[in-house]
């Protein structure tokens, strides 16, 4: 039984890895689309909107969305979960909300940059988003810490 809640795991952290660099490359993505998008335009382009007036309220929600995706995934990993099949789905489900939240800050930079802004202007959202992501790295050892608060019990997997 413990055989195979090892490789259960093994295979869950594996899958999250897999995910995990989507989401870090969509990040990466977003920001190669918003130079290429700044960069072919013409000296004549003119804005969609006075960005002087614009950029604070980005500012404004990008880190409110920043905060709202660590907290969000916060609060879903603090659920109590009954058994360890559940804990796995459920850190699973909180790792992925938040990788999404926190890559809507990315998208609000490209937003930015295709109504008119620089990528310079776009680049805080860009490198928050990355660096947000590379912390929530999944690993075998957080995972089997996790399941051990979940279940209540140690679940060893030898590395």
């Amino acid at each position: 039984m413990a055989f195979a809640r090892d490789a259960q795991i093994r295979g869950m952290v594996r899958v999250l890895h897999g995910l995990w660099i989507a989401f870090l490359a969509a990040t990466v993505a977003y920001f190669v689309i918003a130079a290429v998008i700044a960069g072919r335009r013409g000296d004549r382009f003119a804005p969609m909107a006075d960005l002087r007036s614009v950029k604070p309220i980005f500012w404004i929600i990008g880190a409110l969305g920043l905060g709202l995706a660590l907290l969000l995934r916060r609060r879903l990993l603090l659920r109590a979960f009954g058994d360890r099949d559940a804990a796995l789905i459920g850190v699973q489900a909180a790792l992925v909300v938040g990788w999404a939240a926190t890559e809507a800050v990315a998208i609000l930079g490209l937003v930015l940059v295709l109504l008119g802004g620089q990528v310079l202007d776009a680049a805080p959202f860009f490198l928050a988003s990355f660096v947000v992501v590379v912390w929530q790295r999944p690993t075998v050892g957080w995972l089997q810490k996790k399941m051990e608060e979940f279940a209540g019990g140690p679940t060893r997997i030898p590395h």
